[in-house]
């Protein structure tokens, strides 16, 4: 817990994990397309603006 800024909820977090990788199945098969590595590309890139968002900045 230590990594994350003052604050955050870290319950809301998963939650808006959860969602947007529901989100993600959900449009997949709905559309039959189902492509892997175009959700683990888009994911990677959602994981990098949450850390900036909700952890704190490290001082090197």
């Amino acid at each position: 817990m230590d990594l994350f800024r003052p604050g955050i909820d870290t319950r809301l977090l998963l939650e808006e994990i959860n969602g947007y990788l529901l989100s993600c199945y959900w449009k997949m098969f709905s559309t039959g397309e189902l492509n892997p590595d175009s959700l683990e590309k888009d994911f990677l890139k959602r994981v990098g603006q949450w850390k900036r968002v909700y952890l704190k900045e490290r001082n090197h």
